[in-house]
């Protein structure tokens, strides 16, 4: 597949997209990784709030906070 660059700003694969678009989408991709590094923020800060046994109720420990916050915890 050849991609070129014309001067109005576009890449073109088999089809030309102009740079508003990508400038739209570029935004929207860092909105939403904004978001969910809030989402994060906010679990990491809640979680660390509860005392070591009231994690243990919940059958986490203070190591298994940042793989709960990226989605890896298993049991």
């Amino acid at each position: 597949m050849s991609y070129s660059a014309s001067l109005n700003g576009t890449v073109a694969g088999n089809r030309e997209i102009s740079l508003p678009v990508i400038v739209k989408q570029a935004v929207a991709l860092l909105m939403t990784r904004r978001e969910r590094a809030r989402a994060q923020n906010r679990l990491r800060w809640e979680l660390s709030q509860y005392s070591d046994r009231e994690l243990g109720d919940m059958g986490l420990s203070r190591s298994d906070i940042e793989d709960v916050v990226q989605g890896r915890f298993r049991r």
